[in-house]
């Protein structure tokens, strides 16, 4: 049986995205503050911190665009890394980006060249 993996997120980065290069590719770490739709007791909203990896071409773009406030669209697919630490086994979960739209201008009030809307694809 053929499953579907398909997630759509909007949140605002929480701090500048990273890139790492390897041999033949790239991938940019970010996480995005993703908030819920309903209200705790207390009148906050929950928040939940979400990573996200863009790959390639559209890491390059993410690098170039994006820092840290900036609202995005995320399309992609959930991943969970299991691994093992101290003998016990542990999860990682993050969102393998397919595409990426800038939602916003930065929250500084400078655009720094920085287009408004702009989709990034893989």
């Amino acid at each position: 049986m053929t499953g579907y993996n398909h997630i759509t997120l909007v949140g605002n980065l929480t701090k500048d995205p990273e890139q790492k290069k390897f041999e033949n590719s790239s991938k940019v770490n970010m996480r995005l503050a993703v908030g819920g739709s309903k209200k705790k007791e207390d009148g906050s909203v929950p928040v939940d911190f979400i990573d996200v990896v863009a790959w390639n071409k559209l890491g390059e773009l993410c690098i170039e665009y994006l820092e840290k406030g900036r609202r995005v669209l995320v399309d992609g697919k959930l991943h969970i890394h299991e691994y093992e630490q101290d003998s016990q086994k542990k999860w990682r979960t993050e969102v393998q980006a397919d595409n990426v739209t800038f939602l916003d201008f930065p929250q500084n009030g400078s655009d720094n060249g920085k287009p408004k809307a702009k989709k990034a694809e893989k």
